[in-house]
């Protein structure tokens, strides 16, 4: 699951273009009979332990916070609808890890 951050910085930067908060928080929780990690209502997929699920928090979070090149992006909302549009590179949030 070591790739699993970059789909969550897709998901991220489209949540921050619609949501004024300018600081993601990476929990790492137990799921299901190991650990993932979770941003807001998202988790990731499973790793096996703790200390792996933290380093791709980490890595995860230092990540979200290098700007980019704006470029196009497809997401899924909520309803599971897909949408197309630009992310704005340069737009980078503050970023924690916790647990």
């Amino acid at each position: 699951m070591g790739n699993c951050f970059i789909e969550y910085s897709v998901l991220l930067d489209k949540d921050l273009q619609e949501n004024s908060n300018d600081k993601v928080r990476y929990e790492v929780v137990e799921h299901d009979g190991g650990w993932a990690l979770k941003v807001g209502d998202v988790l990731s997929g499973r790793y096996a332990g703790h200390d792996e699920a933290r380093e791709a928090a980490e890595r995860a979070a230092a990540e979200q916070r290098l700007p980019g090149e704006t470029e196009d992006i497809e997401y899924q909302d909520k309803a599971r609808d897909w949408h197309e549009e630009v992310a704005q590179g340069k737009n980078r949030p503050e970023t924690d890890v916790t647990g």
